[in-house]
């Protein structure tokens, strides 16, 4: 009986579980469809030179209009962030070698790999 109980509630929370991730994904979807026009300006940005504007379409597909390749290239990493900022993060992670420090000792190979070869000295100016 308890067997039956255990799995019943394990079964439960798995549709539960399932159930939060489509309502999110649903939700996700509804608001990357209906982010508004943004435009970012050189007051208060540096890096920028003139106005940049970044205008996402109906499928969230950012579009960049910029006066320079320089503007063009900042407001890339802006809508990149906006996208895939837990993904930058991972990355930034695994190349300083503490990706175990988070995800735990399934990395550990990984970052004592990636330490010897010096390279997070590499990026820092």
């Amino acid at each position: 009986y308890v067997c039956r109980v255990v799995g019943g509630v394990c079964v439960s929370l798995v549709y539960i579980v399932l159930l939060l991730v489509c309502v999110v994904s649903a939700a996700v979807y509804v608001m990357s469809r209906n982010t508004p026009r943004i435009t970012l300006s050189y007051g208060g940005v540096p890096g920028i030179s003139a106005d940049v504007a970044i205008v996402r379409d109906e499928w969230g597909v950012p579009h960049i209009d910029a006066a320079t390749v320089d503007d063009a290239t900042f407001a890339q990493g802006f809508v990149t962030a906006q996208d895939r900022l837990a993904q930058l993060e991972i990355i930034r992670l695994a190349a300083y070698g503490r990706l175990s420090k988070y995800v735990g000792d399934a990395a550990l190979d990984v970052d004592k790999a990636v330490r010897g070869t010096g390279f997070a000295h590499a990026g820092v100016a």
